[in-house]
């Protein structure tokens, strides 16, 4: 297909939502071309002075657009660019910046394993909330997929934010994902994933009580006119997140 619309919603804790849609177009031997719009919001909160007296209340929230370009560079190797603005605000402040991302990936001979290399959210912030200005998060990531040879199985590994500022260098490597996908039926029409994040797990919940924190899962349907997916998972001992996505052609 030469043209796809997606969009998704993430709902998050409390009053916490966030949503992105997104439009690729497929250039044939020219390469793929996408544009996204995503956006965050952290709900309202209680405003009050000095003094604790009630004033009302107020929202923050982040927005980004985004413009993205991949090609092959050769038979096995591609690449992809994304050029970002992000706009955050926090009641009448606001700030805005400008960020890159870019990736490598690298299918071997086999053709049912790739090894990929992203760098995300390279950038610099253009105005800031109160003249005090902050870093865009870096993040680094490393990470390889493989189709397991006479199973409906795709396995996916990958080490990410090995940017952060860390005592010890090998503790970058403890920020781990893992997951898998597997498909049904002979078009593989349905997929059932498992996936677990490490850095959730040691981040987000006690060490005494960390339950199934960095654990989540989901299903994907595919048919001729659209593909859907859920996804849910638990950061903290009693946070869960629901994530919805669904894509189809617009040819």
């Amino acid at each position: 297909t030469e043209k796809r619309l997606a969009f998704t919603f993430f709902k998050h804790v409390l009053d916490i939502n966030s949503g992105q849609a997104s439009y690729v177009h497929h250039l044939k031997e020219n390469g793929t071309i996408a544009v996204s719009a995503s956006y965050t919001s952290y709900g309202s909160f209680d405003a009050s002075d000095a003094n604790f007296e009630n004033k009302g209340t107020f929202s923050a929230g982040n927005f980004a657009l985004g413009a993205s370009y991949s090609n092959v560079l050769d038979d096995s190797l591609y690449y992809g660019v994304t050029l970002k603005m992000l706009h955050a605000n926090i009641d009448n402040y606001n700030s805005m910046g400008i960020a890159f991302d870019g990736g490598l990936l690298y299918k071997l001979s086999d053709d049912r394993t790739c090894i990929g290399l992203s760098v995300l959210h390279a950038g610099s912030q253009l105005s800031t909330f109160d003249g005090t200005k902050e870093d865009i998060p870096l993040d680094v990531r490393l990470g390889f997929n493989h189709a397991l040879k006479g199973l409906p199985l795709l396995f996916n590994f990958s080490f990410h934010h090995l940017a952060d500022n860390e005592d010890n260098f090998f503790d970058k490597f403890k920020n781990f994902a893992f997951g898998g996908e597997i498909g049904f039926g002979k078009a593989k029409n349905f997929l059932v994933r498992f996936g677990f994040d490490n850095q959730i797990r040691r981040l987000a919940a006690p060490d005494n009580d960390k339950k199934m924190s960095g654990f989540n899962g989901g299903i994907g349907i595919r048919t001729k006119y659209f593909n859907f997916d859920y996804a849910i998972g638990q950061v903290g001992t009693s946070a869960t997140l629901h994530r919805f996505g669904i894509n189809f052609d617009v040819d």
